[in-house]
């Protein structure tokens, strides 16, 4: 009897664990994800960074029109765009930098909008990740604000793009991270269903 008490316990944990694996996890679209993306970057609106925060002379700006999104003209693509406006000192510089690609070619993603050292607090809230491209897979598209009015200033190709954030959230950086991994993993599979 004892015996059987003690297979029948085992079987019920065993079965209670085979239950709670089964549970469904959460598993966002592509649109979901992009919009979770945006939603993060959104946060960090208003808000100030430093641009060449490694060099003497650093640039204040402020975060304005960040958004991420599918693209309206490429299929399979999504476009990134960030603001900057220079603020104190800087106040009339600004720049509109917009990044086109395609998710299945996200590569390394770390952070890149942190200073080290005494300088470290000088960041402000809004940090800043950078995502690794293969060759040729990234078209950036900037504008320059002049005399108070906005013109094209160039259109490269680049290895690399940049995605603002709210960073005084430490959770943020990693939460970013998942989703773009997801939606890197949600059109390679969409391109290659069978590719791994």
């Amino acid at each position: 009897v004892l015996d059987m008490k003690k297979n029948l316990t085992l079987c019920l944990f065993i079965g209670l664990a085979i239950i709670a694996d089964a549970q469904p996890k959460l598993i966002l679209s592509k649109a979901e994800t992009i919009l979770y993306i945006d939603k993060k970057m959104k946060e960090a609106e208003g808000y100030q960074t430093y641009t060449g925060a490694h060099r003497k002379n650093t640039i204040d700006f402020k975060l304005a029109d960040l958004s991420f999104q599918k693209s309206p003209d490429k299929e399979n693509n999504v476009l990134l765009c960030y603001t900057q406006i220079g603020q104190g000192e800087d106040l009339g510089r600004g720049w509109k930098t917009c990044a086109t690609f395609n998710p299945a070619y996200i590569g390394l993603i770390e952070k890149s909008g942190y200073l080290t050292g005494s300088d470290k607090n000088e960041q402000g809230p809004g940090g800043n990740l950078s995502i690794k491209f293969p060759e040729g897979t990234v078209i950036e598209t900037s504008y320059q604000i002049e005399n108070g009015e906005w013109r094209f200033s160039r259109q490269i190709n680049v290895t690399y793009a940049f995605l603002y954030f709210f960073s005084s959230d430490i959770t943020n950086f990693d939460k970013i991270k998942k989703a773009l991994e997801h939606l890197r993993d949600l059109y390679k599979a969409a391109d290659d269903p069978f590719g791994k």
